[in-house]
């Protein structure tokens, strides 16, 4: 389980730095995002969870985190990347809390 996810961060972190982002050590003191990454003044705060862990009360935790950290910064966006065989059920669950906001997106690979 824990392999899977390493496996998905390390692939999403190569299509970032192909994108030319640069991956930097998060400025956050109560939260630590599985990717901080940087482009300009842009900046992703990104989650990644596997299929049977993306909706758990920790994650959930985690996205709501992210979510406020994303709100209160003008250039920021919240990334979810899940396995493409969930991520329907993963924009489901974004939407359903976070309605239709534009700073929380769901990637799947």
């Amino acid at each position: 389980m824990a392999e899977r996810h390493e496996v998905l961060v390390s692939v999403y972190r190569a299509r970032l730095i192909r994108k030319g982002f640069g991956i930097k050590r998060d400025p956050f003191y109560d939260y630590k995002p599985d990717i901080y990454a940087v482009r300009g003044r842009s900046e992703l705060i990104i989650e990644i969870e596997i299929c049977s862990t993306f909706d758990s009360e920790h994650t959930i935790n985690q996205l709501s985190h992210m979510h406020d950290y994303a709100m209160s910064r003008p250039r920021s966006a919240g990334v979810l990347v899940v396995p493409r065989s969930c991520q329907h059920y993963a924009e489901f669950m974004l939407f359903a809390m976070y309605g239709g906001s534009r700073k929380m997106t769901v990637v799947g690979i």
